[in-house]
């Protein structure tokens, strides 16, 4: 099973256990970080659960696109926009997603909690 149906699997309408590693949760449609929710939509949870799965490993911005938008027509900006809010969220943590210049992006925690 590729990453792709992994993924469509996870989320095919069952609920899911949270993940949890504190100070941050997540649990498809929201990011709980210090105990604040943010509501994201259903393309950027799994652009953020694709990195978070593979922290510190860089991943490729068409997988991004494919895993989170996989029945629609989508462009790169849609990607760009999805690291966008999720920066914005994770902007107070431990957590950052760096950009790979002509790859992708990385998820990565300078801070071992």
């Amino acid at each position: 099973m590729d990453t792709e149906d992994k993924m469509k699997s996870e989320h095919s309408g069952t609920s899911q256990a949270p993940i949890k590693n504190k100070p941050l949760i997540f649990d498809y449609g929201s990011l709980t970080i210090y105990g604040k929710k943010y509501r994201v939509s259903p393309a950027t949870f799994r652009v953020f659960e694709v990195l978070y799965r593979n922290i510190g490993k860089t991943v490729n911005r068409y997988e991004l696109l494919r895993i989170g938008w996989p029945e629609q027509k989508a462009v790169i900006g849609n990607v760009n926009v999805s690291i966008y809010q999720l920066r914005i969220i994770l902007n107070d943590t431990s957590y950052i997603i760096e950009s790979v210049r002509g790859v992708g992006f990385k998820l990565i925690n300078i801070r071992r909690e």
